[in-house]
């Protein structure tokens, strides 16, 4: 007879997440992750997997919270400068500089599985449909021509304010960052409404 469980999955994703977003994919060893969750190898797998299915429920509880956090209560203008100053915001909250978590699984592109890297590249098109939205809403009739070359602009800022943040930029790099993309994003949508 199989032993009950003797933690929550929740309990379980959360300390996996802490591990797989300060150490990366490769940087985490199973040790870590049973010293973290406190469990043996053998309950880890059979809650979850393998390594890799770990990881996968680690950046769904990553990507649950990051969406909470970047969702705008008012879509538009408003929206975009939620998006970039929470952005900065959660990025000097962090004081241990960790980065995202997507952002970072960029760069272990080679050592994920395929199902980890679409999920990489569907959380990159999710932030940038929600930064669409934003821009879209921005009009009360359809947008100017140029706001797809918007929407990049401010999908750069907002990588690069994590990016940035991880390679220890100082806070008020980040925020001239956010600033700058929601004074030109201001600028943007002022002269393409005249």
């Amino acid at each position: 007879m199989a032993r009950p469980r003797n933690f929550t999955i929740e309990e379980a994703e959360s300390s996996l997440l802490d591990v797989f977003w300060g150490d990366g994919y490769e940087g985490s060893s199973l040790r870590n992750l049973c010293d973290a969750t406190g469990q043996r190898p053998a309950s880890l797998y059979a809650a979850f997997g393998d390594k890799d299915q770990m990881y996968q429920a680690a950046m769904r509880r990553y990507l649950e919270w990051i969406d909470r956090q970047l969702t705008p209560a008012v879509d538009g203008a408003d929206g975009v400068r939620h998006v970039l100053e929470t952005t900065c915001r959660l990025t000097v909250e962090d004081r241990d500089r960790k980065g995202c978590l997507i952002v970072n699984s960029v760069g272990e592109r080679e050592n994920l599985s395929p199902q980890v890297n679409a999920t990489v590249q569907a959380s990159f098109d999710r932030l940038r449909a929600l930064l669409h939205r934003q821009v879209h809403a921005t009009f009360i009739s359809s947008p100017p021509p140029d706001a797809d070359e918007m929407v990049n602009l401010l999908m750069a800022a907002t990588v690069s304010i994590r990016l940035l943040g991880r390679a220890s930029a100082s806070d008020a790099e980040l925020a001239s960052i956010a600033s700058g993309a929601v004074h030109a994003f201001n600028r943007w949508a002022d002269s393409s409404s005249s």
